[in-house]
């Protein structure tokens, strides 16, 4: 297993295969339909800098995903960025691509954008994010599901 991380803007030809991972998991999150999702992703793909769409790539096939992002939680529209959209096939999960995914989006945070801190949204990956240092900020409900809000110090 050789996994490249990938910005979506030097792979779009990955883009419809990454918005369908993160459309068939959170679809019940959002009003968008899938071909509207895609049309805004690839509209992201001329953006400076946020959003920005990283793809795990193995093989030839995308295999994650992982998005930062200026916002991701309507309820928390002061918070800024987001780690947003992190999802990994079922045949890679365990196997250190999501962890690589989301240390590229906080590098890239970090280091590219300047930012101090970062946030996300979790609906069952709490322990996960929490392994990586990120820490719980609240628990809250978003479209009538129980969601933690976690943060992280990227200095």
């Amino acid at each position: 297993m050789a996994i490249e991380i990938s910005d979506l803007r030097h792979a779009p030809d990955h883009l419809p295969a990454a918005v369908s991972l993160v459309w068939n998991e959170w679809s019940y999150l959002t009003d968008e339909t899938l071909a509207e999702a895609e049309a805004a992703w690839h509209t992201h793909l001329a953006a400076p800098r946020l959003p920005t769409h990283l793809v795990a790539i193995d093989g030839g096939a995308c295999v994650g995903t992982a998005t930062l992002a200026p916002f991701d939680l309507p309820i928390r529209p002061n918070l800024t960025p987001w780690l947003a959209a992190v999802i990994v096939t079922p045949d890679y999960r365990g196997n250190g691509v999501g962890g690589l995914l989301v240390t590229e989006v906080e590098r890239l945070a970090r280091e590219r954008c300047g930012f101090e801190s970062i946030y996300l949204f979790t609906t069952d990956a709490a322990d996960f994010y929490r392994q990586r240092g990120w820490r719980l900020r609240e628990h809250g409900t978003y479209r009538e599901q129980a969601i933690t809000i976690m943060g992280k110090s990227l200095l």
